[in-house]
């Protein structure tokens, strides 16, 4: 729908009118519309800019092609989801280089497919970033936009979906085990629950990650706190969870990695 990746650069106005007859066709059927405004499908010419969600740069132009979005399809869409799965992109496109963008440090991936980065880093800015972004829509919507009428009933709606597992002990009768569990849920969820919900990070990933965890301002942790109508949950599988040293600073260190945990599939 943009030209260029910005809307400042022009729109795409092919692009609106295909989204206003699938709109329309759903609606015919009595379809009720949950629109996503990001499914990891970035404008390259924005990654090749300023990589992406590494930049801060992303919050004003992801607000502008919302803002878009929330002016052409508003009448026929109360149901917005500003970001597909938090945790995908930071730790799959950030630090392992198996999704977009594919970023990694060299020595992750040794067959050299990652074309820069940090894995050590990288996913906390982006997650960091993504949290702003998504807060910043969010904000702007509520205030602009989700009120058209005085039907409580036709109020937009609009969050983030999140991508879920859950933890389980390897060992129940290990306090070792129990600990790790609890460890990987708030480095799973809690790295944007929290927030979302208290404005902050978990203590424990402050604790094991330290100046690498970027810090919200005042004014941006009381943006993020409460910045969702709903949540959407993707979930897809529990695992056993038992202790494992965290490499960090290795070579082969990813931020994955922080949590200090092993992860076993159920059977």
């Amino acid at each position: 729908m943009r030209r260029e990746g910005k809307v400042s650069r022009g729109v795409n106005q092919g692009g609106l009118d295909y989204y206003h007859k699938l709109l329309d066709a759903l609606l015919e059927k009595n379809i009720t519309p949950f629109v996503t405004l990001f499914h990891w499908d970035l404008p390259q010419t924005l990654q090749d800019e300023y990589e992406g969600f590494l930049d801060r740069q992303i919050i004003q132009n992801f607000k502008d092609y919302a803002d878009l979005c929330f002016k052409e399809f508003g009448g026929k869409v109360k149901h917005w989801i500003t970001i597909n799965q938090l945790y995908t992109v930071p730790t799959r496109g950030y630090a392992i280089r198996t999704d977009a963008p594919g970023r990694c440090s060299p020595m992750v991936d040794t067959k050299h497919r990652c074309y820069g980065g940090n894995s050590s880093t990288e996913a906390y800015i982006v997650a960091h970033n993504q949290l702003l972004a998504h807060a910043t829509v969010a904000d702007h919507y509520r205030k602009n936009y989700a009120v058209s009428s005085l039907d409580i009933a036709k109020k937009g709606k609009i969050g983030p979906v999140m991508i879920t597992r859950w933890f389980l002990p390897y060992d129940e009768s290990d306090p070792a085990s129990i600990e790790a569990a609890e460890r990987m849920n708030q480095f799973f969820h809690g790295w944007y629950m929290e927030p979302l919900t208290k404005g902050r990070y978990p203590d424990i990933m402050r604790q094991n990650v330290g100046s690498r965890l970027p810090n919200f301002t005042e004014e941006e942790a009381a943006l993020v706190a409460g910045s969702y109508d709903f949540l959407g949950l993707n979930y897809y599988v529990t695992q056993y969870a038992q202790p494992k040293p965290n490499p960090y600073p290795s070579e082969t260190h990813t931020a994955m990695m922080d949590a200090g945990v092993k992860l076993t599939c159920t059977t």
